[in-house]
């Protein structure tokens, strides 16, 4: 294939219109010239626009775009260009320093006169001989750091990993003594280097399982302590040695994790462990970048929705990921499908989008019933625990998933003859005015369609909401203005409620629930309050539901008028309501 044949093909995939494609193909070609096209692991004959339009078939048509604007806008990608960079900064940008700083503080000498002074420069060169290179992984690069300072490092200071035989440790230490003409010189400095780190676990670690730290600093230890069990008591390291552990990349979360565990477990490390250890990195990615649900919800719920648990490996359960979020296994997930299978099956809701967001509740539901362990725990403990609670399938989980739905792909929610009736609040003109709309439309379908005119869902859900939004322009009733400021403020948190991944409300929350004897003191402390609450009842805003009994104590409900919840997208079913105070409305409507 092609790159002009992959355009194509992508731009049908994602049915871009000919403006948008001409300004997506601009720069496909821009970023694959410039970077994605450097990468080395494509397969033969394929670049990264070929690449791109094969992953993105894999998705269902709603979730492509979500899966191309993460290439789009959030992809980090770090190519051999800049990696090559990162290597070879490495002894010139952070080694020479450290080696400046140390041979300045050992001769009592401003640093700046470590290059000028030939004492010192001849001290700076021992210090540089005495110094060690070893690879935590293939990542490490050593063979580019050698070639890159062939003029600094000896072939013998550098060493493609940590765990070296007792020959080897005996041939590095022969051959530093002969290169500085000196028979008791040991290593003064060793740099542990590796390319990326995400968590830090890898490195070091706690197993609690066998209450013991684990990880390449563990390995380098243990070599170190097999190469000092010499006859002759002749030990590898100086008494005063220095560790530096360098990484070329690192997530935020592991820079800082390394450090603590490094803290951590230096008292089991021994006597004879390095005296100070020392972390640098060649860049740190921004704290923010790592995907959740809240930067990057539909991502998140893609991912969800396509992860597939072969990729689950004992490497991934060591860095912390479990199944990703839900720790599910595969027999798990077929459980909560037949559950969605034998609720929806036969039923005329029943879609394979709906059984999709219902899972991602159940998904979500499971995750918050079973114990929760931290990164350090060994996951393969327990890999698919059961929750302290049933999971159920029931119309009230049903109703949640199509808000979340409604909210996130703009799923039709507002349609048929239950919803009418339910949205006009028990009132008759209300009503009416919905029902007008949709009977217009329909009339007009009928006369140039004929008797097989029908409206679909997504018009009826499209009719009931513009009319709604209408409805709401057009108050005209004393102070609607702050009225609305309150409405809306009362629906922005029901909404954000509502959003929650496991549906803890199941359709969610349209209403706010204020104590009764503290609501029944509002006339007496905030007459403005109440006047505001009084014209809003008076217009349909807002319907008052008194003593309604709910968690062990009695509410005043607040609950939005029908026309709000078709403007704000929220539930019809009664019942879902926030706990509020007085304070709480009187904030909304200082804001």
């Amino acid at each position: 294939m092609n790159q002009e044949l992959a355009l194509k093909v992508l731009g049908t995939i994602m049915q871009w219109s000919d403006d948008k494609a001409r300004d997506e193909f601009a720069w496909l070609r821009l970023m694959a010239r410039l970077k994605y096209d450097g990468y080395r692991d494509f397969r033969a004959g394929m670049r990264f626009i070929e690449s791109l339009a094969t992953w993105l078939q894999q998705f269902s048509e709603e979730h492509r775009n979500t899966a191309y604007q993460f290439v789009r806008q959030a992809l980090v990608y770090i190519g051999p260009g800049e990696m090559q960079k990162l290597v070879e900064q490495l002894f010139p940008h952070t080694v020479r320093s450290h080696l400046k700083q140390l041979v300045a503080a050992q001769q009592n000498s401003p640093s700046y006169r470590v290059l000028v002074d030939p004492a010192l420069q001849r001290a700076l060169q021992v210090l540089q001989r005495k110094t060690l290179f070893m690879g935590l992984s293939d990542g490490a690069r050593i063979d580019t750091i050698r070639h890159a300072n062939a003029r600094h490092l000896s072939n013998e200071q550098v060493v493609q990993g940590t765990q070296v035989d007792a020959d080897k440790w005996r041939d590095l230490l022969e051959n530093l003594r002969d290169d500085l003409s000196d028979p008791t010189a040991r290593f003064q400095l060793v740099y542990l280097i590796d390319d990326f780190t995400a968590t830090g676990t890898s490195f070091l670690r706690y197993d609690r399982k066998t209450e013991s730290w684990k990880g390449k600093l563990c390995r380098f230890k243990d070599s170190v302590d097999n190469a000092n069990r010499r006859p002759d008591d002749d030990t590898v390291f100086a008494d005063d040695w220095h560790l530096y552990v360098h990484h070329y990349i690192a997530s935020s979360n592991a820079a800082q994790a390394i450090n603590e565990r490094l803290t951590e477990a230096r008292p089991t490390f021994g006597q004879n462990w390095a005296t100070n250890t020392t972390t640098s990195f060649g860049t740190v990615l921004p704290p923010e970048l790592p995907i959740d649900d809240v930067s990057h919800p539909d991502l998140v719920t893609l991912i969800n929705t396509y992860y597939d648990p072969v990729l689950r490996t004992k490497h991934t359960d060591i860095g912390g990921a479990k199944h990703r979020r839900y720790s599910l296994s595969s027999s798990r997930r077929s459980e909560l499908e037949k559950l969605i299978h034998n609720y929806l099956s036969g039923r005329p809701e029943d879609a394979e989008d709906l059984r999709t967001a219902i899972l991602y509740v159940l998904l979500e539901r499971y995750a918050n019933r079973v114990p929760q362990k931290d990164l350090l725990t060994d996951v393969m403990d327990d890999p698919d625990p059961n929750p302290n609670r049933p999971l159920t399938v029931n119309s009230g989980v049903t109703d949640g998933a199509c808000i979340h739905l409604l909210h996130r792909y703009r799923r039709p929610y507002f349609y048929g003859i239950n919803t009418l009736c339910d949205a006009a609040s028990e009132n008759a003109e209300q009503f009416l005015q919905l029902a007008a709309r949709v009977v217009s439309q329909l009339e007009t379908r009928l006369i140039r369609r004929g008797s097989d005119a029908m409206l679909t869902a997504g018009a009826q859900h499209k009719l009931l909401h513009s009319r709604a939004t209408e409805i709401l322009n057009e108050w005209d009733f004393p102070e609607c203005d702050v009225v609305r400021r309150l409405a809306d403020g009362i629906a922005e948190q029901c909404v954000s409620k509502s959003l929650e991944g496991n549906a803890s409300l199941n359709g969610g929350a349209n209403a706010f629930g204020i104590p009764q004897d503290e609501f029944d003191r509002i006339p007496a402390t905030d007459g403005g309050l109440a006047r505001t609450l009084q014209l809003g009842v008076a217009y349909n805003a807002f319907v008052l539901v008194p003593n309604h009994r709910a968690k062990r104590q009695t509410w005043c409900l607040i609950e939005l008028g029908g026309i709000l919840l078709l403007h704000h997208g929220l539930t019809l079913k009664r019942g879902g309501f926030l706990e509020r105070g007085p304070d709480d409305l009187v904030q909304l409507l200082s804001a």
